[in-house]
């Protein structure tokens, strides 16, 4: 056999190669597609981590993280923002924003760590934004950590919102019977001959209240701090009476000042010095 036999068997060897090669890769990239096409299912995790030695350095830090899940999806969204930093001047924006609309089903856990030591002089800013406009389940965990060394000099401010989406009414609708009056005439309708309030069951809406439970006494700066830091509570425990070293009891102008800050006292008996055992 010379050689032009042996060139074109090689030819034909390649050629039948290469044509497998590309099926296979057409094969697998249409089956990624298809995979792509079933389902809408979706796990993002965010991490942002900002670490530093020593050295009197300025710095400044910001972090942004935004997240929008619409459709019909299913997300598990993990943000997680970091700042170590040690004897530095510094500024740190931390921000992160989630939206959800639609028919989205969403699981979001926010979690900001700031982690300052040495001489830190500067500001923390942390804001978390949940806006819940989707119709379908969300749960949501927000956390922050300002862990803050003897020698640092940080304002640090702290937001956390969350939106949830807005019902409508149900005089929305607008429905009308020929007579062009509503159809539900004052809320109330024909039921097997009764008259029932138009909405059969009133859902009980559940309501929360927060507070704080002190042993201090309650000032204006003391309630500055708390309202800076988490809020404006609606119930703050205060200890009746005072024990050294223990509890400042709660006096006349602390009352005043605590119902004119909008919150009401939750009273904690203290008459005592021995709480050990059972039966005490």
């Amino acid at each position: 056999m010379d050689w032009k036999k042996y060139l074109l068997i090689a030819a034909a060897t390649f050629l039948i190669l290469f044509s497998g090669i590309v099926t296979v890769l057409l094969f697998q990239a249409n089956k990624v597609e298809a995979d792509k096409e079933k389902g809408n299912s979706v796990n993002s995790e965010s991490n942002v981590t900002t670490e530093s030695g020593q050295g009197n350095v300025n710095i400044s830090v910001t972090n942004n993280i935004q997240n929008i899940v619409s459709g019909e999806s299913k997300a598990t969204i993990e943000n997680k923002v970091k700042n170590d930093l040690e004897d530095k001047e510094a500024t740190i924006d931390n921000s992160i924003e989630n939206k959800t609309e639609n028919e989205a089903s969403v699981t979001i856990n926010n979690a900001i760590e700031n982690l300052l030591k040495g001489q830190v002089n500067g500001t923390t800013n942390n804001n978390i934004t949940n806006n819940i406009l989707s119709s379908n389940k969300a749960e949501l965990a927000n956390n922050i950590l300002n862990d803050l060394d003897l020698n640092v000099d940080v304002n640090v401010s702290n937001e956390v919102n969350t939106n949830g989406k807005k019902e409508s009414s149900n005089n929305d609708n607008g429905d009308t019977n020929d007579n062009g009056n509503n159809k539900e005439d004052n809320g109330k309708e024909e039921n097997d001959g009764k008259e029932t309030n138009g909405n059969e069951e009133n859902k009980e809406k559940t309501s929360y209240l927060w507070g704080i439970d002190s042993a201090s006494e309650t000032t204006q700066d003391f309630l500055a701090c708390v309202r800076d830091n988490f809020g404006n509570p609606r119930v703050i425990a205060r200890y009746l009476g005072t024990n050294e070293g223990v509890s400042h009891g709660l006096t006349a102008d602390q009352v005043d000042l605590i119902h004119s800050n909008e919150a009401d006292i939750l009273l904690i008996y203290n008459g005592f010095t021995d709480a050990t055992g059972y039966d005490k």
